[in-house]
């Protein structure tokens, strides 16, 4: 195809039928796709790694501090700990003063699996590629993607019934 810089809607492989912004929404649903694949990659779902990172900055948490720090549910939470725990990367005990919480911990293995998986998820995938952008470049995309999301409901609302078949 030939790119006629002139004309945006032949730039960067947009067909003259398809309007920029299904381009756009294309590219975010990709980015979206990318980036968790880019969790399962070092081998652990984004709740498992957001769960191990928590304990690797904080121990002897409860399930329900757990959860706030990981920015999940408890039963989001819960799920992931027993993956690790079954893996034998974290443990729970009882709290000597409660008989209903405990005190979660990472193991020694837990740490280990950390160290070796974090470096390679700098190296990896969408991640490795959004740090290399500059300061000013992801001050613009962060800019227009909240423009977008600040967009009013009632236009969003319209906009998805005309333009996705809604």
């Amino acid at each position: 195809m030939n790119r006629d810089p002139t004309n945006p809607a032949t730039t960067r492989g947009q067909s003259k039928g398809q309007p920029l912004s299904s381009r756009l929404e294309q590219q975010i649903h990709q980015l979206a796709r990318n980036l968790a694949s880019d969790d399962l990659r070092v081998g652990f779902s984004s709740s498992e790694w957001s769960v191990l990172t928590q304990l690797i900055n904080a121990s002897d948490l409860s399930l329900k501090d757990l959860a706030s720090r990981a920015g999940t549910t408890m039963s989001t939470a819960s799920k992931a700990l027993q993956k690790l725990t079954d893996q034998g990367l974290t443990d729970w005990n009882r709290r000597p003063n409660s008989q209903r919480t405990y005190a979660i911990r990472i193991t020694a293995a837990g740490r280990e699996r950390y160290a070796t998986a974090r470096p390679r998820e700098r190296q990896i995938g969408t991640r490795a590629a959004l740090e290399q952008l500059s300061q000013e470049d992801l001050l613009t995309i962060v800019g227009i993607l909240d423009k977008c999301l600040r967009r009013p409901a009632s236009r969003t609302r319209r906009y998805a019934r005309n333009e996705f078949g809604g």
